[in-house]
């Protein structure tokens, strides 16, 4: 059964969703910064918050050193190939 925005249990289940997915993302992660990133990323939903949440609290229990320089400065647009013929 699908859920709509305007039933009451959509944002309970919203709220139970979210954090589990965190939950599993943490749990099989194996301490890896861009593992954790990837599969909770990739569970779907809201992800750039449960990524935000992730990241932080990854970030202050492993330190700077650990979290690949990629994930620091962004996307580097000259890296990134399009399907433009010209």
């Amino acid at each position: 059964m699908l859920l709509s925005f305007r039933s009451p249990n959509f944002f309970l289940s919203a709220a139970l969703i979210k954090p589990a997915a965190e939950v599993v993302a943490l749990y099989y992660c194996n301490n890896d910064f861009d593992q954790c990133i990837n599969k909770i990323s990739m569970m779907g939903q809201d992800v750039d918050c449960n990524a935000a949440q992730i990241s932080t609290l990854l970030g202050i229990a492993y330190g700077i050193k650990n979290i690949n320089i990629d994930m620091m400065f962004g996307i580097n647009i000259e890296n990134i190939k399009t399907l433009d013929k010209d």
